[in-house]
């Protein structure tokens, strides 16, 4: 696989291309960040602020959908504490909560919020997930319809007139342009929708089999008629904060609360614990991604701080080595229980969509057809334990390997 030559992400990220130098199109983007006059940022985003509270017919300023999570920890106490709006916190909870995920959307409820827990219909919602296994092999694809239109949707019908989202992921985790709203890759968050998992947000995606139209409601994103008559604006708050990145946003909620995982990153096939809280499903499917696509979650982590300047591109590679595609055999079985289905099921659900980018070695296993790790070896001085227990230093947690 060719890699990009600044961060560890993949050409076979469906959202990534690279220019003529191998740079992917997010680090394009942040080799500009420096450029960004943030000060003409803030000033934009203080007068959407102002706006929205002149719109308020309601008593609510803006709807934040939040999980509880390090971003949606971010998200609610600086739009409350800096700019200064009423907020209306909307919560679509997993389909099985963890502990962790539990406790952090009650850490954040209780630093003064309002909240709406909106829950689909979980005899539906089992179905489409086993639907969305089969027929796209990602299980969590159901629940980014939710995510994306429940917000808006509660705005519109509570006459809110303001939406905050955390980052725009087209800038951040890369996504084809033609799946956003007018090319539209700044602050407006109307095309939040148009995602490369999601492609519109329309319901009419899931039925069959005895799915009908009024038993999908939550998983329909407003047309763009309704957005425009409702006069809803929604935006990314990533895009007006020089500081808004996954570390400094997780570094932020730990110190306001939050409860990171306990097991082992062995276990959660990343090299951190402050993410995918709330529902085990995000972890399977960062081991699913690696089979489809031959990269997972820590890819798309070493990348991240990388670009933000937290670890070297060479330790980046290591720890991609070290945890990517990982996940815990407990993790799957409990996903297994929880839809009905044998684990053999899931396994050939799953190997239906093994990339081009997989061989069998002698052994009949597995292996990634040269992997980056083999491109470019890192050197063996690097103690990846080292360069965890630097970055959970500067979180300010005291957690290992495992």
């Amino acid at each position: 696989m060719r890699y990009c030559i600044n961060c560890v992400e993949p050409e076979t990220n469906p959202g990534i291309s690279f220019d003529e130098k191998g740079l992917c199109n997010v680090c394009q983007y942040y080799v500009n960040k420096p450029k960004v006059d943030w000060d003409k940022r803030m000033r934009e985003l203080k007068k959407i602020a102002a706006w929205a509270k002149t719109k308020n017919s309601s008593g609510y300023d803006c709807v934040i959908g939040v999980s509880g999570g390090k971003d949606s920890t971010k998200q609610a106490l600086y739009a409350r504490d800096v700019l200064g709006l009423n907020c209306l916190l909307v919560n679509n909870p997993p389909d099985v909560i963890t502990d962790a995920g539990a406790y952090n959307l009650e850490n954040l409820y209780n630093h003064g919020f309002d909240l709406i827990r909106y829950s689909a219909n979980p005899v539906v919602y089992k179905k489409l997930v086993y639907k969305a296994l089969k027929e796209y092999g990602n299980p969590q694809k159901p629940s980014e319809y939710t995510i994306a239109a429940i917000p808006l949707r509660i705005a519109i019908n509570f006459k809110i007139p303001l939406v905050i989202h955390g980052e725009n992921s087209a800038l951040e985790m890369g996504e084809p342009k033609e799946f956003t709203t007018d090319g539209d890759f700044a602050g407006s968050a109307l095309g939040f929708a148009n995602s490369n998992t999601v492609r519109g947000g329309r319901a009419r995606d899931w039925l069959g089999k005895g799915i009908e139209m009024k038993d999908v409601l939550p998983y329909q994103y407003p047309s763009s008629e309704e957005i425009k008559s409702s006069g809803v604006q929604a935006i990314y708050l990533g895009y007006y904060l020089e500081e808004f990145n996954t570390f400094n946003n997780a570094k932020f909620a730990i110190r306001n609360g939050l409860m990171t995982r306990t097991e082992s990153l062995y276990e959660l096939g990343r090299y951190h614990r402050y993410s995918a809280l709330d529902g085990n499903i995000n972890i399977i499917n960062g081991m699913i991604k690696y089979i489809k696509f031959g990269y997972g979650s820590a890819t798309d982590k070493a990348s991240l701080d990388i670009r933000v300047g937290k670890i070297t591109r060479e330790e980046g590679i290591a720890l991609v080595r070290e945890f990517d595609g990982l996940c815990a055999s407990e993790f799957i079985k409990g996903y297994c229980g929880y839809l009905g289905i044998a684990v053999d099921e899931f396994v050939e659900s799953v190997e239906a969509y093994r990339g081009k980018m997989w061989k069998k070695d002698g052994k009949g296993h597995w292996r990634l057809i040269n992997p980056i790790w083999e491109q470019e070896p890192p050197s063996p001085s690097i103690d990846i334990g080292k360069v965890i227990r630097r970055l959970n230093a500067e979180l300010g947690i005291e957690q290992d390997i495992k």
